[in-house]
């Protein structure tokens, strides 16, 4: 942005400016972009705010919604934005991480169940006897 003489903003794009915003419009999505550009686009009209409509009497009505709020409640519309920031991790290192939870879930369940077999043994001495 640059200013002119007048001290107003204007907007200079140049040539590269605009070719890269055309490069961006035209890139290609994968299939799960694409579904969720669809899907958003489809329930656009969830977001927007409802209309008001006036009455005889020159009052404007709004019937369930204020004229500011969407008919998508904010923790939703929130929710939905938090998971599109979401960095998933590669099939490979998804792979490792689940062999390791499951080692570490059996090491944990040999250990309880060897303390367990070797307490009742002592309880059953110490109680039994």
């Amino acid at each position: 942005m640059a200013k002119s003489p007048k001290g107003r903003k204007r907007n200079l794009k140049t040539v590269k400016d605009i070719a890269e915003s055309r490069a961006k419009a035209r890139k290609k999505l994968s299939w799960r972009q694409f579904i969720a550009k669809k899907i958003k686009q489809a329930f656009s009209w969830l977001n927007q705010p409802v209309a008001t409509h006036s009455s005889p009497g020159g009052n404007a009505v709004v019937s369930g919604l204020t004229r500011d709020r969407s008919m998508v409640p904010a923790y939703f519309r929130n929710s939905f934005n938090e998971l599109r920031q979401v960095h998933w991790p590669s099939f490979k290192l998804a792979l490792r991480l689940t062999g390791a939870v499951i080692i570490f879930a059996t090491l944990l369940t040999l250990v309880i169940g060897f303390l367990d077999s070797v307490l009742d043994r002592l309880f059953d001495r110490i109680f039994l006897n």
